[in-house]
């Protein structure tokens, strides 16, 4: 009886059954008369039954133990609401040799609680500082090599300045002056370039092993994270005696061949000889900033014989910007355009230019159509020390003249 009581009670809604069931016991005979004075007694009897039916069935129902708790995350020191933590940058361990967003020959620094690096774009730096990138063009008047350089430009977060002397750096950024800024590591970059004439050599390296070619000679050596190709620090190439002695420079360098300028300046000693060449890309030359138009035709200033303002006049700057995936863009005097490019080792081609439809002056528009013109006959550029840009058209190059188009 205990068992059975139990195993209902153990059911959802048995406590109110089992008391209609009491209530519902009695023979109709002695309900009638004796309803009003056994009422009372009833419900006194049920309420114990109940009670005493509950705590049986309570002790026969199995009891499920609750499974082991987890233990509870701790949240990291500096993620603690309410303690303080400095703001943190990227660190210098997260640059990746080749990673071509923080330039070329990267330089990783720490200044003070700020992790900062230096690479070189063009005849540029990139300067990365956390999140902010900052891209600075070298000022008049330097030297143009890396020591004692001086370069300066404006990103998104405001403008920034830096010294280099050797591998020592002073930066500013809208300002103030980051303080102790030391070197903290001198990546490798993924590859590197080089070529010389007269007599015909060249150089090429990874982030592993540098390789010097002159007739049928070759020599090699391996780089390490200790001893990587970097600026301006001679390198031997190779352990035995006479072995070539590598230099590279961040200053431009024509090359004697074709023509083409290059970002670095390679020197080879060899043979009691300074063999001198040019490194990088051309490219890199181009890629990276918006160039401002400021002349088409033989001077760099208006259109024309024009005045010095800007190019439109609509009163907006007249840009080219080549993205060093084969896509050319900018601003005309009155719309926007795009195109395509190629650079190959002796020239620069531009075509497939498309133009937007505004309505345009007449004035505007002729001068639009005389700067569109000039773009896709473009066989080849320059640029000078200071960053001057000349896009050679078909017909100065025929006639040995520097004309084009020249931007900033």
């Amino acid at each position: 009886m205990a068992q059975n009581v139990a195993t209902a009670v153990c059911q959802p809604g048995s406590i109110t059954l089992y008391q209609t069931m009491l209530l519902n016991s009695c023979p109709d005979a002695s309900r009638e008369p004796h309803l009003a004075a056994d009422a009372h007694h009833l419900a006194r009897l049920a309420r114990a039954l109940a009670v005493a039916t509950l705590a049986a069935g309570l002790a026969a129902c199995a009891v499920r133990p609750l499974p082991p708790a987890e233990p509870l995350a701790v949240a990291a020191p500096d993620a603690v609401p309410g303690t303080q933590s400095k703001e943190r940058r990227v660190p210098a361990q997260r640059v990746k040799p080749g990673d071509q967003a923080l330039g070329e020959f990267v330089s990783a620094y720490t200044c003070g609680w700020r992790d900062i690096t230096v690479g070189r774009m063009g005849l540029g730096l990139r300067l990365t500082d956390g999140a902010d990138v900052f891209d600075l063009d070298p000022v008049p008047g330097t030297s143009g090599q890396l020591g004692g350089q001086v370069f300066q430009g404006r990103g998104l977060a405001g403008a920034a300045r830096v010294a280099l002397t050797g591998t020592d750096v002073s930066v500013d950024v809208n300002g103030q002056t980051l303080r102790s800024c030391v070197l903290a590591r001198q990546w490798p970059v993924a590859s590197f370039k080089a070529v010389g004439q007269a007599p015909g050599w060249l150089l090429k390296s990874d982030p592993e092993a540098l390789h010097w070619t002159l007739a049928d000679k070759l020599f090699s050596t391996r780089l390490t994270a200790a001893q990587p190709l970097t600026l301006a620090q001679p390198i031997r190439v190779g352990g035995e005696p006479g072995a070539p002695v590598v230099s590279v420079t961040h200053s431009l360098c024509r090359d004697t061949a074709t023509g083409m300028p290059f970002p670095y300046t390679v020197d080879v000693v060899y043979e009691g000889r300074t063999l001198r060449g040019c490194g990088g890309e051309p490219g890199a030359l181009l890629i990276g900033r918006t160039w401002v138009v400021t002349g088409v035709g033989a001077q760099p200033m208006g259109v024309a014989g024009g005045g010095g303002g800007p190019l439109s006049p609509l009163g907006h700057e007249v840009t080219v910007r080549f993205d060093g995936k084969g896509r050319v863009s900018g601003m005309g005097h009155c719309n926007r355009f795009s195109g395509i490019y190629a650079l190959t080792g002796e020239r620069l081609s531009v075509g497939a230019v498309v133009v937007t439809r505004r309505a345009c002056l007449g004035s505007a528009l002729q001068a639009e159509q005389a700067f569109l013109r000039a773009l896709e006959t473009v066989v080849g550029f320059d640029v000078s020390v200071t960053g001057e840009l000349n896009l050679a058209t078909r017909e100065a190059a025929e006639r040995g003249q520097r004309a084009g188009i020249w931007a900033r």
